[in-house]
């Protein structure tokens, strides 16, 4: 099982990718397939597992990569709101990463 810190990381290293997706696969092309790209392909896989609200929050903050309070202020809730679905978000993914 990963653990929360790993979880965390590795959900900051898909944030990072997806704000600069186009450069990461300029790269990746001219110089092979980055290892990244396998964590972020099994968390694709077990987020469309996840209940709706998991999944909008994953993909705001992760592949929109946008701030809580910037999903926050989209949605018209709490950014403290947006942050238990972040967190729910992670427990849910370490009760199926292993």
């Amino acid at each position: 099982m990963k653990s929360i810190e790993e979880i965390r990381k590795d959900l900051r290293n898909i944030q990072v990718y997806y704000r600069s997706k186009a450069l990461f696969d300029d790269f990746a092309q001219n110089i092979g397939k980055y290892t990244f790209y396998d964590t972020i392909a099994l968390y694709e896989k077990h987020i469309e597992n996840a209940p709706k609200r998991l999944q909008d929050v994953y993909n705001g903050l992760y592949k929109q990569a946008k701030a809580q309070k910037v999903v926050a202020l989209e949605w018209k809730v709490t950014e403290k709101y947006i942050q238990i679905l972040n967190k729910r978000l992670i427990l849910f993914f370490q009760g199926v990463l292993e």
